[in-house]
């Protein structure tokens, strides 16, 4: 065809106006969709929950393209809502205790059918959601959230200990502890009694939390451990008259959370918080997020540079340079690590008594033990629940459950 037969054909049309194009085509352009979407979603969103606002946005972020998110396609419109709304009740905590039914019919009270199975058919899509928001925080650590619901994991928890972070379990694990406290099982003097320095520990549902007290004037100190064998071991070879261990597991859950709240808040005067874990990035962060949940301030226990340098070991440190500049715990800790090179797991350490603010290193026996392969369950994890505020003092200033 030559050039003068082609003259009436339009070689090429310049767009515009998207939007009258959609509009005249009756079709909504993936970026319209995807505002919208972001602005059903935020009015749901509880306004202290940054790692919400982070999810929202990497969800709108695939929309806009046409993609799906997390398993969610732009026109699911009802699915959309209904996994943003559990996600922030979530995030206020109103899981806490509850199995998946029961949380489902809190969360959607109004629904007209099956609302109690709501929950279970998101349960996949809010896994990878959580974990989501876990690589976020891992890649981005100066912009991680400092709420407690902002989870930290390792990949080795698993789904159900990955919602047990938030409250979320079909049986709540009771809470390990050992030390100068008491439970009564009711509300008179004829009800039951547990004594917490019951040798070894003592395991303490949730529902007795409002009956821990503890036993005399003091001062006590409270010390959290992070693994299960560390605790069995801190509580059979350096007991203290004065000092109640409790093991976190891991990454402490609202039910442990709601636990040190009530032992800080009853205590006759205000207890010293420490806390012994893995000196990692996982182990700085589980530190600062019990300054954060409890408003008090924490001393490292056996995590200082000393006994690393002495226990611990090569391995992928990862970049803590923005962890090291926080304050208080998870910035001492992280600080540790930039110093030293090193990574310790607890299990690695001989327990001795707390004392002082260097972790009592110079009580070390001397004797390395071979860090432990296997841990108790719940040792690996790393996420989830609770929220507060730090606190600049050693003293406790403690927030309500």
């Amino acid at each position: 065809m030559g050039k003068h037969e082609r003259a009436h054909l339009v070689d090429k049309v310049l767009l515009a106006d998207l939007e009258a194009l959609a509009a005249f085509l009756g079709v909504r352009r993936a970026t319209a969709q995807a505002r919208d979407l972001g602005e059903r979603i935020r009015w749901l969103l509880p306004a202290d929950a940054r790692w919400l606002d982070g999810l929202a946005e990497r969800a709108c972020g695939r929309w806009a393209r046409g993609d799906s998110a997390f398993g969610l396609a732009p026109s699911d419109e009802a699915g959309i809502d209904q996994r943003f709304r559990i996600l922030a009740a979530l995030a206020r905590g109103e899981a806490e205790g509850a199995d998946p039914r029961t949380f489902s019919v809190r969360v959607f009270p109004t629904h007209p059918n099956d609302a109690s199975k709501i929950v279970e058919r998101h349960r996949a899509g809010l896994v990878r959601m959580l974990r989501s928001v876990a690589q976020a925080d891992a890649d981005d650590a100066e912009a991680a959230p400092s709420s407690a619901l902002a989870p930290t994991t390792d990949e080795g928890l698993s789904d159900d200990e990955l919602l047990a972070r938030f409250g979320l379990t079909r049986f709540p694990a009771p809470i390990f502890l050992s030390g100068p406290v008491t439970v009564r099982f009711g509300n008179t003097p004829e009800d039951g009694l547990l004594p917490g320095t019951a040798p070894p520990f003592v395991a303490v549902q949730r529902e007795w939390l409002d009956g821990l007290s503890w036993n005399g004037e003091g001062p006590f100190s409270i010390l959290t451990v992070e693994n299960l064998t560390s605790f069995h071991r801190q509580v059979r070879e350096a007991r203290q008259a004065d000092v109640c261990v409790v093991y976190t597991g891991g990454f402490p859950s609202l039910t442990v959370i709601r636990a040190l709240r009530h032992l800080l808040r009853a205590a006759p005067t205000p207890p010293r918080l420490f806390h012994w874990g893995d000196v990692d990035v996982g182990g700085a962060r589980i530190a600062g997020h019990l300054e954060d949940s409890l408003g008090a301030a924490v001393v490292p226990h056996l995590m200082d540079a000393s006994t690393v340098r002495r226990f611990g070991r090569a391995g992928r440190t990862g970049d803590v340079t923005a962890l090291s500049r926080r304050p208080g715990a998870v910035g001492i800790i992280a600080r540790t690590i930039v110093e030293t090179g090193l990574l310790l797991e607890q299990e690695a350490v001989d327990p001795v008594p707390v004392g002082n603010a260097s972790g009592s290193a110079s009580c070390q026996s001397g004797r390395q033990r071979p860090a432990s392969s296997t841990k108790g369950k719940g040792d690996r994890s790393r996420y989830s629940p609770g929220a507060g505020s730090r606190s600049g003092t050693s003293g406790a200033k403690v927030q309500d459950a």
